[in-house]
């Protein structure tokens, strides 16, 4: 009779301690403390694991521990992040970057999220045409118009929805 395997889920926590840490198994912690609202955890489990990203990925990981760690009221360790993800090429990922600036406008940094709405702005034109650019180009006019009307220009803020493809 095998013992192990009257002692229940023992033998598969004993094999995830052993298996080797993954940029995936990371992603996919993250995104379950995320869901549970542990953006803090969510951006550790992440920046720890950046170390096991490809050179591509990695930009745009860079920019999602920014994300999580705006979600988490960490402003300064966001734009840290941030600085860092652009240097690895994340700005040319205009949906993660829209979803950097959505976090930092919703949290009243009305002009962090204008210098990322900026390099949105830089990665949409340097885009190819397809279903995601225009979806993405229509997340941007609209965040776009929000910046500009919060600092109380009603006709910048017109002139930003009327300018849609």
């Amino acid at each position: 009779d095998n013992r192990l395997t009257r002692e229940g889920p023992l033998p598969e926590a004993l094999g995830h301690a052993f298996r080797e840490a993954s940029m995936a198994e990371a992603a996919r912690r993250a995104q379950r403390s995320e869901r549970l609202g542990l953006y803090r955890l969510a951006a550790l489990e992440l920046e720890t694991a950046l170390s096991f990203a490809s050179p591509a990925e990695r930009g745009a990981k860079e920019l999602e521990v920014a994300n999580l760690r705006a979600k988490a009221g960490d402003i300064k360790g966001a734009v840290d992040s941030f600085q860092s993800a652009a240097r690895a090429g994340g700005e040319r990922r205009p949906t993660a970057l829209l979803r950097f600036a959505r976090t930092l406008l919703d949290l009243g940094e009305r002009e962090r999220a204008a210098d990322a709405l900026d390099l949105v702005q830089g990665a949409l034109e340097g885009g190819a045409r397809g279903e995601a650019q225009v979806r993405n180009m229509g997340e941007w006019l609209v965040l776009r118009a929000k910046t500009t009307l919060q600092r109380g220009d009603l006709a910048g803020a017109t002139q930003a929805l009327q300018r849609a493809p």
